[in-house]
């Protein structure tokens, strides 16, 4: 006869109930009724495996026969046609009893378990009291002896069912794996059940098999195997297979069927949130194979009926699968070994590597860029900043220099390399469109590959798992454990892609317990809400504190990970920064991308198909494409772009386009336009395709519906009708004349042909890149009829990182008269917190602002009103300096004139931006000290540069400890700025006389020798030599902001021009190791002390994000004048963080640097910290300040 039955779990009753729980199973109950009496699934048991109540509120569990379990099984149970006795049940962790405050015991070996059963501690089953009371009431009027055990963890019930003159005999082996439950997300790896419990059944089990008793054994137990104890999991499930059929659990909430030598089925969730899937399963054994029918509830018809997305690959509603063991055979011994099969070379693990190659292996789709293209085929390999490296160089506390072992390069392959010797995580930051995602696509591909997995420092190829970080899924109390959303990812693949392997649950757990494996999670950035991030963090730490042969890497935006807003993981972590193409990065990309554009053409020729040479043309044809595009770039009309072009995602792009037109836009925004009408309007006329509508209707269509996910969603996926509904509301705007699609239609089409939109998971939608909905939404904003009320959603959401990219989207559109209208509403209701904190992203609006847009007017009325605050006027100043303006100078001349500023810090960088405008200088007297020097003075072959004086003195210098004297010097106020740095290497370029001169000085130099050897190499191209590395990285160029990625020596040669521009030799030089420590903070006190903690007053006290850019609190350099409170006493900015400055002294074979920087932590800004950096190295936090000696 026919056994059936249906698996139920996670029911998550509480005592009140929702509607929607109480709608949906209620449903459950109807179902079940109409299935008994118009199908033929007529259950003859039921299994519920755990979690009856939610939220471990046991109170379902009360109330005699009117508690809400009792009423809930029982209309179950008649909806059957079934009595009690027809019901199994075990417990799931929220049907414990949370504030029992019970401590789970801590077990080091599997000894340590077996001895915990053995003695019989029976107080953590008081966690279960009210279960095990309801569970005995229950069944005692059925069943006597059906009563909950209290001092095991195992029960094995004979059970022969009769039906119909027939009999099917069965053993049910009932595990509780809740017993030491106390939270969902902490629960991982710390279950127990106890050999103890177990060996004695499994045992009995053989020795009935043979004696040839041919029942058919079900385990039941709420959690998967790899919720369970570290020390016994994959020896309980080898057990298990040795002996039982089949395995029913619950947990996961969504349904799993694995079939091997034990059949593993999981029912899903009946029940746990309102957004939830709702699962069950029924099963039919016919003393053979196994039929299994899951079900799903369907909110529109409020019914249960087929789930179509577990045999999404068959499109089958059920599957039948042999039960595999050989009933007429003794069973084999229990195999207890603790080894994984879950190895890419076993075959579960090859099945796995290639369901991982058809998901990742992609970039735009073959509709999009008009070939099919992989990651595998025209990925260049990022370059990433050093950040990442050890910061421990030289300690002036122990007076000890450690070099730190250079790596061999900064490949993704060094980095992570590199990181995993001595951690476990590392983490990639980059901008939007950088290649975040791209960079894991490629880490995975090449870490299951046999021979590449060496370069990344894995010796063997490793099992790697993908995950998006905004796709965890989250309970009551908190994220679930990293198996879970693995397993929940391979089921949003589409089933285009390949068919998810088998036993895909135990290779996950098995790879990540067992074998060194290899966890991506993407896009920590892409979780907008602060407080939810923060969590993210915390599960991030906990899931690799749980899995410690797991080695993982996390991406984010750099407004995504910010230390400074405790938005961090905090555990031991390697840091990597993605860098912008180098050139040759650029020039190798747009060669890959156009010789797969080429190659892919079919001939046009029939005669070509059988020319061998036709190939080495096409690939000829595609180097001169690129070449183009190179040269296009390099122009000097077309810088900003070139920059642009160091972005992959905007390289990307540009290929697309120059594909089709030879040219390119002029800027970001219209950039992002013309990809748009590329991909709405463009790609289908060249394929003679008609759109379903015009670009320009298309985009209106699309703006308000990523304004409403941006504003309103607040996340970068939307549900899949709710969206359609949204855009049937814009679509029903079109005159009907022009035949608008049915929003159905029209979001097929932009998944299918455009590209722009991405099925995500079952439900959602998302567009393929989030920068293509962050510039719909700037557009739609920009576009709204009433800009007032546009620009106070922007001034509201200025401070929120998750608004950013939209709010640089706008101004890039922006008119003049609404850009006038934001600064006036900006400084009138913004806080002065914000204005701070939020100055590197008004001044980069600004850029992104079209010139002649820029209007000045508000910011010159605000300047002059005597209401205007201290740092309002430091942040006009500086905006009108972006701006660029020279009508400003009025303005400038008049504030100047009424002594508006309200301390001298405006006065002075008013009297700087009159100067970069060209205006006149103020005339005033100078101010001399006691040995008759000026207190300051501008130096006019530096643009005006202020240098203050410094006083001499005695202190105690930190690295000796003994007193010291200084005669008084000048010192630069800034650290030396890319605009200033640029006039040297202008002036090089211009004169071989000049090289020529600094080249005698150099070979003159008696205190550096090593300076002429240094000018030797670059002697037929000095300014080469001495051109920043950094100099096109949009980080690092702005004009205002340090420079970097210079040498020592391109250093000296600078202060070497200054001197021989002021007829003075040797007059500017880099200060030494106690020249730079007393200027940044000296005592002026008679008697001789140590140097200030740090560059500022005492009083400030330690580092904060208004006094000093460190710790990667900002991720880049900033402008030079950006932190007023943080100068000292005399004027000098930035002697703390922004960039480490060479000095003239070494240490060891390394010159000294100090200062710290804006990649360092608080301790290396302290004014006697000093480290070292190989001279002729090249760095993004390393810069200089040049002095001048009177």
């Amino acid at each position: 006869m026919a056994l059936t039955w249906l698996h139920v779990s996670d029911f998550h009753l509480s005592p009140l109930g929702s509607y929607d729980v109480n709608q949906v199973l209620k449903a459950l109950v109807e179902s079940v009724e109409r299935f008994r009496q118009t199908t033929e699934w007529k259950p003859d048991l039921i299994f519920a495996t755990g979690d009856i109540a939610g939220k471990g509120d046991v109170a379902i569990f009360k109330g005699g026969d009117d508690a809400p379990a009792t009423k809930f099984f029982d209309k179950l149970l008649q909806a059957a046609g079934q009595g009690r006795e027809r019901l199994f049940i075990v417990p799931g962790n929220h049907d414990v009893e949370r504030d029992q405050g019970l401590v789970p015991p801590t077990f080091q070996t599997e000894v340590d378990i077996n001895n915990y059963f053995e003695k019989s501690k029976r107080y953590h089953f008081l966690k279960l009291q009210a279960f095990s009371e309801w569970y005995n009431d229950y069944f005692e009027a059925v069943k006597p002896e059906r009563t909950f055990p209290d001092k095991s963890t195992c029960e094995l019930i004979p059970y022969t069912l009769r039906k119909n003159d027939d009999e099917v005999s069965l053993k049910l082996l009932l595990i509780n794996s809740a017993l030491f439950c106390e939270d969902a997300s902490k629960d991982i790896g710390k279950l127990c059940i106890g050999r103890f419990c177990l060996n004695p059944l499994i045992e009995q089990l053989e020795s009935e098999r043979k004696k040839g008793d041919l029942s058919l054994v079900i385990a039941m137990i709420h959690h998967p195997f790899f919720v369970l104890h570290t020390l016994e999991s994959i020896a309980l499930k080898n057990v298990l297979s040795s002996q039982v059929d089949i395995l029913l659990n619950g947990h996961l909430h969504q349904t799993e069927v694995n079939f091997g030598e034990l059949v593993e089925l999981g029912s899903g969730a009946a029940y746990f949130s309102a957004n939830s899937s709702k699962n069950a399963m029924y099963c039919r054994f016919d003393g053979k194979k196994i039929e299994v029918y899951p079900i799903c509830y369907y909110e529109k018809s409020s019914q249960w009926s087929d789930d179509p997305n577990v045999f999404y690959k068959t499109k089958e509603a059920t599957r039948s699968f042999e039960i595999l063991r050989l009933r007429n055979s003794a069973a084999p011994d229990p195999v207890v070994t603790t080894e994984t099969n879950g190895h890419p070379e076993n075959k579960y693990g090859t099945s796995y590597q290639e369901f991982l190659i058809a998901a990742l292996d992609h970039v735009l789709p073959t509709a999009v860029q008009g070939f099919s293209a992989k990651v595998s085929q025209i990925f260049v390999s990022l370059s990433l900043s050093d950040t990442w490296q050890s910061e421990e160089r030289y300690s002036p506390e122990t007076k000890v220099y450690d070099r730190q072992k250079e790596v061999d390069g900064f490949t993704a392959e060094a980095v992570m390399r590199a990181a995993f010797k001595k951690n476990r995580l590392l983490l990639v930051i980059g901008d939007p469109g950088q290649g975040k995602t791209t960079l894991l696509q490629h880490y995975a591909l090449s870490c299951i590959d046999k021979e590449r997995c060496k370069d990344f420092g894995f010796p063997e190829p490793v099992m790697v798992f993908y995950l998006q970080l905004r796709d965890l899924k989250k309970g009551d109390t908190g994220y679930s454990a990293l198996p879970v959303n693995i397993l929940a990812w391979a089921h949003t693949v589409p089933s285009s892609e390949k068919e998810r392997p088998e036993n895909l649950e135990t290779l996950i757990f098995e790879s990540l317990c067992q074998k060194k494996s290899l966890v991506l999670l993407d896009g920590l950035d892409e979780i907008s809400e602060l407080e939810e991030r923060k969590e993210v963090c915390e599960w991030i730490k906990n899931t690799i504190t749980d899995f410690p042969k797991a080695c993982f890497v996390v991406t984010s935006r750099p407004t995504g990970y910010r230390p400074v807003d405790d938005i961090e993981i905090q555990i031991p972590l390697k840091r990597a920064d993605i860098l912008d193409f180098k050139p040759v990065q650029q020039k190798t990309f747009l060669q890959n991308w156009f010789t797969e554009v080429f190659l892919s053409k079919i001939p046009t020729d029939s005669g070509d198909t059988e020319d061998p040479e036709w190939e080495n043309r096409q690939k000829e044809k595609a180097l001169d494409k690129a070449s183009a595009v190179i040269k296009f770039l390099n122009k000097d009309e077309n810088k900003s772009l070139l920059k642009l072009a160091g972005i992959p995602l905007m390289l990307q792009i540009m290929a697309m386009l120059w594909n089709e037109d030879d040219t390119l836009p002029e800027s970001r925004a219209t950039l992002y336009k013309k990809a748009l009408d590329y991909l709405l309007g463009y790609q289908y006329k060249r394929r003679n395709i008609v759109p379903k509508l015009p670009e320009a209707d298309a985009i209106g269509v699309l703006a308000p519906v990523a304004l409403w996910m941006q504003e309103e969603l607040k996340k970068d996926e939307a549900d899949q009708e709710v969206m359609k509904t949204r855009m049937q509301k814009e679509l029903n705007k079109i005159p009907k004349k022009q035949k608008p699609p049915k929003a159905k239609a029209f979001s097929d089409d932009l998944i299918d042909r455009a590209g722009l939109l991405v099925r995500y998971g079952q439900t959602d939608y998302a567009f393929r890149h989030k920068s293509f909905r962050e510039y719909l939404t700037g557009f739609q904003l920009m576009k709204n009829p009433v800009m007032d009320l546009s620009l106070q959603k922007l001034i509201e959401h200025f401070s929120e990182p998750f608004w950013e990219e939209p709010i640089r989207f706008f101004f890039g559109q922006i008119d003049a008269e609404s850009f006038n209208t934001f600064m006036q509403n900006f400084f009138d209701v913004v806080s002065e917190e914000v204005i701070q904190s939020k100055q590197e992203l008004l001044q980069t609006i600004i850029e992104e602002t079209p010139k002649e847009k820029r209007k000045i007017d508000t910011l010159c009325k605000k300047l002059l009103d005597s209401e205007t605050t201290l740092r309002r006027q430091q942040v006009i100043l500086d905006c009108l300096k972006t701006i660029g303006n020279p009508e400003a100078l009025n303005t400038l001349y008049q504030f100047r004139a009424g002594k508006l500023a309200k301390n001298d810090d405006v006065a002075d960088r008013a009297e700087e931006v009159i100067l970069a405008f060209g205006g006149k200088a103020l005339e005033r007297n100078i101010e001399k000290s006691v040995s008759g020097n000026p207190l300051s003075f501008r130096n006019s072959n530096e643009e005006n540069s202020e240098y203050i004086l410094i006083p001499g003195g005695s202190y105690i210098y930190s690295v000796t400890e003994e007193i010291v004297s200084v005669p008084e010097l000048y010192v630069a106020k800034y650290p030396v700025t890319n605009k200033l740095y640029r006039s040297f290497i202008a002036a090089l370029e211009e004169s071989v006389a000049l090289q020529e001169e600094l080249f005698k000085i150099a070979l003159n130099n008696t205190e550096h020798s090593t300076v002429a050897n240094f000018f030797k190499e670059g002697k037929n191209d000095l300014a080469a030599l001495c051109r920043s590395t950094y100099d096109e990285d949009r980080k690092f160029s702005g004009a205002e902001q340090p420079v970097v990625g210079i040498t020592w020596y391109a250093a000296q040669a600078y202060c070497f021009w200054l001197s021989l521009c002021a007829g003075k030799p040797d007059s500017y030089r880099l200060p030494n190791d106690i020249q730079r420590e007393w200027a940044a903070g000296g005592k002026r006190e008679p008697i001789p002390q140590k140097v200030r903690e740090y560059p500022w007053s005492d009083e400030k006290g330690e580092p904060t994000p208004t006094l000093a850019n460190f710790g990667m609190n900002v991720g880049y350099t900033t402008p030079v004048n950006r932190y007023p409170e943080g100068a000292t006493p005399e004027g000098l900015y930035d002697m703390a963080g922004n960039v480490w400055e060479w000095c003239n002294d070494s240490v060891g074979s390394d010159r000294v640097i100090r200062g710290g920087s804006w990649n360092y932590g608080a301790v290396r800004c302290r004014s006697a910290y000093r480290n070292g950096n190989t001279p002729g190295r090249r760095r993004s936090g390393v810069g200089f300040r040049p002095v001048f000696v009177p």
